[in-house]
């Protein structure tokens, strides 16, 4: 009468769900399937994601030196407007974020206006996992975020998807797989 859930274990073929209502009432079931499985190209639900990642001083020989800050840059397309608007982007483990710019290039403000749209989020949160801006509102259209970290250590990083949802409407959203990043010594 109150409610409640129940988790199935996938099964070992492919299966066959039913559900049916026993007694009096109007009863309604929402099913949720999950499952583990590597992201291989963009899934856009809402929210399509193109990143770009560049070296601030980059090396002739195109490789990422433990030290080196690199310009992270996010184009976001939505397709509507949408309230609460989280931009979710790994960083390589150990990176650092810079608040401004390196020595030697154009500062940018902080927090960084994001896109023509001029729209600045409402908060960031810069972890050791990630860079996380939190938009109270995000207008259809093309939206803009560019941060710049410091990778600290050498290595191959293996990220997991960058991600963009509307809080509130989990069903719209957008991810784009991460290529590994290499930083040699």
């Amino acid at each position: 009468p109150k409610g409640g859930a129940l988790s199935l274990a996938w099964p070992a073929a492919s299966a066959q769900l039913s559900v049916e209502q026993a007694g009096t009432g109007r009863p309604w079931a929402s099913v949720l399937a999950r499952a583990a499985v590597p992201l291989t190209e963009p899934l856009v639900a809402g929210y399509r994601i193109v990143k770009q990642v560049t070296p601030v001083e980059p090396r002739v020989d195109g490789t990422i030196h433990a030290g080196d800050a690199l310009r992270v840059r996010l184009e976001i397309e939505a397709q509507a407007d949408m309230p609460w608007v989280v931009v979710d982007d790994p960083v390589p483990a150990g990176s650092s974020h810079l608040r401004g710019a390196p020595v030697g290039t154009n500062a940018a403000p902080v927090p960084t206006p994001v896109g023509d749209t001029g729209l600045v989020p409402a908060f960031v949160e810069r972890s050791f996992q990630s860079y996380k801006a939190y938009f109270e509102d995000m207008p259809a259209g093309k939206t803009t975020v560019e941060y710049v970290i410091r990778v600290n250590q050498s290595g191959r990083f293996l990220l997991p998807p960058t991600h963009v949802a509307a809080l509130y409407a989990p069903e719209t959203f957008g991810e784009i797989p991460n290529a590994p990043v290499d930083v040699v010594r």
